[in-house]
């Protein structure tokens, strides 16, 4: 597989797996966390990734999905931003 295939893939297998374990233990998990997963991902793949956990999200009950990314293809697809500048200074934003 390429590089962006292996993030889709590897990502598919852990949203399936904390899916099928919120499932079989019934313990609810609020947010789905993922952390510069798009990076190796062109253009198509990194809108398709998050429209991807979108779905995770609507299958899991989740509440509410948080990623970091510096890909502003991704960022453009959130539907809220926090941003962190070099010097720690926060700014939120809505999509």
């Amino acid at each position: 597989l390429s590089g962006g295939e292996q993030v889709i893939v590897d990502a598919a297998l852990r949203m399936a797996l904390a899916l099928f374990a919120v499932e079989r233990t019934g313990t609810p998990v609020e947010t789905l966390w993922q952390d510069e997963t798009v990076g190796a991902l062109d253009a198509d793949n990194a809108s398709r990734y998050v429209l991807m956990m979108h779905r995770a999200r609507e299958l899991g009950g989740f509440h509410q999905i948080l990623y970091v990314t510096h890909d502003e293809r991704a960022i453009a697809t959130a539907t809220a931003v926090v941003r962190v500048a070099a010097d720690g200074t926060v700014t939120t934003e809505a999509a």
